[in-house]
């Protein structure tokens, strides 16, 4: 990051003292397009020849914008987001996150298909009950209690670099007064609370939150309620389940940390009587049996805290949080407009 500093200012410096010459070459600098400016000034930094084309070409394209001073509107909002990913450690650091966390859900998503079309050449599942055997497995995903997931080697770099790179963002900007606003807390409207809306899971190295290659997860937080609601929907699947939600209350802490409770699971299904069974209500036991009921069902393999179940947030801006459980399993979501 430093070195990339130093490029800013080197740049800055050398077109400032080629200012008095742009004359000189404005001629052979005008037709020089602002995409090939910012492709140049965008790469990463490799050695001294990288530096000396970025001084050269950051020098011409001034030069282009003062023989067409109109053009300068136009490419300003372009050239200051790439000062700003040069510049903002915040800003780079939260977009490596994210790059990381799209290539470990896509070798996972690929996982699952390729075990799901292994499946499929075994014998047809029973259709008794309410729900076939596949649809059982989908809701049950990989274990009953909090346990990483269990990956290959290359996977398991790729889950590594995303919690690297995590845990650097949260270095970098640590959450303050994350919770204001939840339930009106800090004399906040709701509305105004930064975990209010609803968001898309981007990463969790957390086995009971994966589920088949078709699954779309997400979450819906109402702040004034104090509510999440975890929607997981099979878009591409022909059984009988749809989805679920999952709805939870949370109770602030902290400025960062929530206890959760979790009170009831809608399972959504396909039915020729969707008013009748349509949606069918499960209710869930008090936090305490809960969690000794999922302990109970991962036969130990589980790392739950002593401290019940909650997350505290490690990240969160405008648009993308992070949190880690109290069983130090870790979630990155990105808000959906």
């Amino acid at each position: 990051m430093k070195r990339q500093l130093i490029v800013v200012i080197t740049i800055c410096a050398r077109a400032a003292a080629l200012a008095p010459q742009r004359a000189r070459i404005r001629t052979r600098s005008v037709a020089r397009p602002a995409t090939a400016y910012l492709a140049t000034l965008s790469a990463p930094v490799v050695d001294d020849s990288t530096v000396a084309a970025a001084v050269d070409v950051t020098a011409a394209y001034l030069n282009s914008l003062a023989a067409a001073p109109a053009s300068l509107n136009s490419a300003r909002p372009a050239i200051n987001e790439v000062l700003k990913s040069r510049v903002d450690p915040v800003a780079d650091a939260k977009q490596r996150l994210l790059a990381a966390c799209d290539a470990f859900e896509a070798s996972q998503r690929a996982a699952a298909a390729a075990a799901e079309a292994a499946a499929a050449a075994a014998p047809p599942p029973k259709k008794r009950g309410f729900f076939r055997r596949g649809d059982k497995n989908a809701l049950k995903a990989e274990s009953y209690a909090s346990v990483e997931t269990t990956v290959d080697d290359a996977s398991a770099a790729q889950r590594d670099a995303v919690v690297a790179a995590l845990e650097e963002l949260a270095r970098l900007s640590p959450p303050t007064k994350a919770l204001d606003g939840w339930r009106g807390r800090g004399g906040v409207a709701p509305s105004a609370c930064p975990l209010d809306g609803r968001w898309k899971l981007r990463f969790t190295n957390a086995a009971d939150a994966r589920f088949r290659s078709d699954a779309e997860t997400s979450q819906h937080i109402d702040a004034e309620k104090g509510l999440f609601v975890n929607a997981v929907d099979f878009t591409g699947s022909s059984g009988k389940l749809r989805g679920f939600r999952v709805e939870v209350d949370g109770e602030a802490l902290s400025d960062t940390e929530v206890q959760l409770a979790f009170r009831r699971v809608r399972l959504l299904r396909r039915s020729r009587f969707p008013r009748l069974f349509g949606t069918i209500t499960i209710p869930l036991p008090n936090p305490a049996r809960l969690r000794k009921l999922t302990k109970w069902l991962a036969r130990g393999s589980g790392n739950q805290s002593s401290r019940g179940a909650g997350f505290e947030i490690v990240y969160i801006d405008e648009d993308a949080r992070a949190h880690r459980t109290f069983d130090g399993l870790y979630f990155v979501q990105t808000r959906v407009a």
